[in-house]
């Protein structure tokens, strides 16, 4: 993991650790479309499954992306809106670029979403 991932990864967990919740990762499946009972059960399959196909570095940005994004999003910005400066704003942190990071979090959200689709 090289150092940028690391600092990413402790920089999106550290909210989470601190108050016991579910990572972003986690919490972005909770926020999806369906039967809140459905997805509190499929949820920590699918985050696992994720967390196996993607690499340390991808799983780290996608997670920092996600916190902001539902931090976002829990403040009244909409769908859109909320990634988009989630991505802006992770893009920046990281020294990526903005277009750059949007393609690889569309990637790694396409992994994200087959696995809710294997976890059933």
């Amino acid at each position: 993991m090289t150092r940028l991932a690391l600092a990413i990864a402790v920089l999106a967990a550290a909210p989470a650790l601190a108050q016991d919740e579910p990572d972003a990762t986690t919490l972005l499946c909770l926020d999806m479309k369906g039967p809140p009972e459905k997805l509190a059960e499929i949820c920590p399959c699918v985050t696992e499954t994720f967390q196996a196909e993607v690499d340390e570095e991808e799983a780290a940005l996608y997670e920092a992306v996600g916190a902001r994004y539902l931090a976002k999003k829990s403040a009244g910005q909409g769908m859109v809106d909320a990634w988009d400066a989630a991505i802006a704003e992770t893009a920046a942190e990281a020294g990526l670029g903005r277009t750059a990071l949007l393609s690889r979090m569309n990637d790694v959200g396409q992994i994200h979403r087959a696995a809710m689709g294997s976890c059933m």
